[in-house]
C-alpha cells in the first residue's frame, strides 16, 4: 500500500513539474494584429524552447443554418489558434476547427471549462498543448456505431 501511495505522489510531483506556466489573457488584452472567427471563449500566453507563444479558444454558439432555409435546422463553430511571436509580430501557427452544420437537434461545440492546459510532458522544451471540447452528440452515436 505504501508503495501505491509512493507512486501515486511521484506520478502528481511529475505531472506538476511538467507543466508549463501560462498567463492568462482578456479579449482586451489580445494583440491587435490577432484576427479570429467567432466570440473569445479563452486566451493564454506561454514561452518555451521556440518562443512567445499565444493560444486562443473561440465559439459561435448556436445559430440558424446558414445553408438550410428551414428555421428548424442550426448549426455551431468552435476554433482553437495558436500564434508564434517571430520578429515582434504575431504569426499564425496553427488552427483547430470543428462544426455542426444544418442540424436539427443536439447542437453541442463547445469547449470544456479549464481544459486548455500547456505541458512539456517530455521535458524537451517544446510545450504541448491540450484542448477538449464537446462534439456534436448525433455525430458521437455515429462514431460509436
Amino acid at each position: 500500500m505504501k508503495r501505491l501511495i509512493f507512486l501515486f505522489v511521484l506520478l502528481f510531483v511529475q505531472q506538476a513539474m511538467a507543466q508549463v506556466k501560462s498567463v492568462a489573457l482578456t479579449a482586451a488584452q489580445l494583440p491587435k494584429e490577432i484576427k479570429f472567427e467567432g466570440k473569445f471563449v479563452k486566451a493564454i500566453r506561454f514561452t518555451d524552447a521556440g518562443g512567445e507563444h499565444l493560444i486562443l479558444t473561440t465559439e459561435t454558439g448556436e445559430t440558424q443554418s446558414k445553408t438550410n432555409s428551414d428555421g428548424d435546422y442550426r448549426e455551431a463553430a468552435l476554433h482553437a489558434y495558436q500564434f508564434k511571436q517571430i520578429n515582434g509580430a504575431w504569426v499564425n501557427g496553427w488552427v483547430v476547427n470543428d462544426f455542426v452544420k444544418e442540424c436539427p437537434v443536439d447542437i453541442a461545440a463547445a469547449f470544456i471549462k479549464n481544459a486548455l492546459q500547456v505541458t512539456d510532458l517530455d521535458n524537451n522544451g517544446k510545450a504541448e498543448v491540450w484542448l477538449m471540447y464537446k462534439p456534436h452528440a448525433a455525430e458521437m452515436l455515429a462514431r460509436q456505431t
